[in-house]
């Protein structure tokens, strides 16, 4: 089995020209704190002088803490950057589409070859030990393909990366959108 660049680090690392990296923005989590660390300061210093309003603002203010801390977290640890497809200015969306074992193989020659149009014989199926990963903005203008097996423990690329426009990223598109 050969080893495959994941897409994540395809775009971590090179991009593509028409692929933009910018860093998520932080305003939301953080207002969501301060409104939380507000509702706590008016509760405790007892402004409001109603029966059941400061109960009300603890449990708003412990789920907006909670929420922005946990948005917080994810921007700055797991998932830092946004990617912007230049052309169209739409931020890219990442696509998991579980695949029958039999098709994965035939996704794998349709990627190699660049024949998008095999992907009609494919069926999805629900938590099966292949999918393609594609990530691309809404609209079916360009994307990023890959299939990935299960191989104990992990989903590792079965394949390279594809990148498709035109004619070929609509196939793409009607595929993902497929019931």
């Amino acid at each position: 089995m050969e080893n495959f660049e994941h897409i994540s680090d395809f775009l971590e690392k090179t991009g593509h020209q028409t692929i933009n990296k910018v860093k998520k923005n932080k305003t939301k989590p953080i207002s969501m704190i301060l409104i939380a660390v507000i509702c706590i300061v008016l509760t405790i210093s007892n402004i409001i002088k109603v029966d059941y309003i400061p109960f009300l603002m603890i449990i708003i203010a412990i789920a907006l803490l909670s929420i922005g801390a946990v948005s917080l977290y994810r921007m700055m640890k797991i998932n830092q950057h946004d990617y912007i497809y230049l052309p169209t200015g739409k931020k890219f969306k990442k696509y998991i589409i579980y695949l029958k074992s039999m098709d994965a193989q035939k996704l794998i020659t349709a990627i190699g070859t660049r024949n998008y149009t095999l992907l009609d014989s494919i069926k999805k199926e629900i938590n099966s030990g292949h999918y393609l990963e594609v990530y691309g903005p809404e609209g079916g203008t360009f994307y990023l393909a890959q299939v990935k097996e299960y191989i104990p423990h992990n989903f590792e690329p079965a394949s390279p990366i594809a990148i498709v426009e035109g004619n070929d990223a609509r196939i793409i598109e009607n595929f993902i959108h497929k019931k």
